[in-house]
This record gives structure tokens, C-alpha cells and sequence, in this order.
């Protein structure tokens, strides 16, 4: 291979790196990590504060308390096309599978999301804790 055709592949391959990391970041990408529970709302009535933080890794998650105690687990999907952005999320209990309908907003490092109360029922319209819904706003750790 002669000197030019070297410099050639190389500076492809620098270009082609520096283009993938100028690349808009997904959702998805965007939610890796750990995020802190600001506030929460059930059932209409802010909660009272819990010590609780959610982790995303790819497109698994787990929700652990203060401790370490892990409250729960599973994976999760979206749809950041949708209006509300939608996010399913899916968890085994007593041997089932629930999936879990909820809308997300993304803000730097907010996150919002919503979902009915209990293991069931309609995708909520709109980022609010009302009477059927439960809305959690987490602010993301810093590494």
C-alpha cells in the first residue's frame, strides 16, 4: 500500500469517528445511567420523599432504595416519535410479565415520566400526578 493510500484510509477513519461521535444521541443513550428521585406524585398527593435511585443500562433497569435494596427491575422501550414520548416498561412479578404504559420527557438532566397507578390501565395524556397516574421527576447523577 503506498504513503497516499495510507493517509487516505486514515483520515477516513478519523472523519468517520469524529462524525459518529457528532451523531444526535437517542433517548435511549441519553437515559443511560443513574438518576436520582426528585419528587413524586400518586394517586394525585405529592409522596413523601424516598431515597430511591434508577439505573439504565441498555435497555435494562433497575430501581434500588437507599441501602442498596433493589425494588425492581426489568427492561424497557420507546417511542421518543410519539407526542407525549412513550416508554414502555416491562418487569416479572409473582412469575408474570407486566408491562407498564407511561409517557417520559427528556430535558438534559431531568427526566419525567408518568404512568397509571397500579400495574394496570390507560397510557396517561399528560406529564401530571393526578388521581390515576403516578409522575416521578428524577435528576441524573453526575459520574
Amino acid at each position: 500500500m503506498n504513503t497516499a493510500w495510507r493517509i487516505l484510509v486514515a483520515a477516513g477513519v478519523v472523519l468517520a469517528a469524529v462524525a459518529a461521535e457528532d451523531a444526535p444521541k437517542s433517548d435511549k443513550d441519553k437515559l443511560q445511567g443513574v438518576w436520582t428521585l426528585t419528587e413524586l406524585w400518586e394517586g394525585g398527593q405529592k409522596a413523601a420523599d424516598k431515597q430511591v435511585t434508577l439505573e439504565f443500562k441498555g435497555d435494562k433497569f433497575t430501581l434500588t432504595e437507599k441501602g442498596g435494596k433493589t425494588l425492581g427491575m426489568g427492561t424497557f422501550t420507546l417511542d421518543p416519535k410519539k407526542s407525549p414520548a412513550e416508554m414502555d416498561i416491562t418487569f416479572e412479578k409473582e412469575g408474570k410479565t407486566i408491562t407498564v404504559p407511561a409517557i417520559y420527557e427528556l430535558k438534559g438532566d431531568v427526566l419525567k415520566f408518568c404512568h397509571p397507578q397500579g400495574e394496570s390501565g390507560d397510557r396517561p395524556k399528560a406529564l401530571e400526578g393526578t388521581p390515576k397516574t403516578v409522575l416521578a421527576v428524577l435528576k441524573r447523577q453526575k459520574p
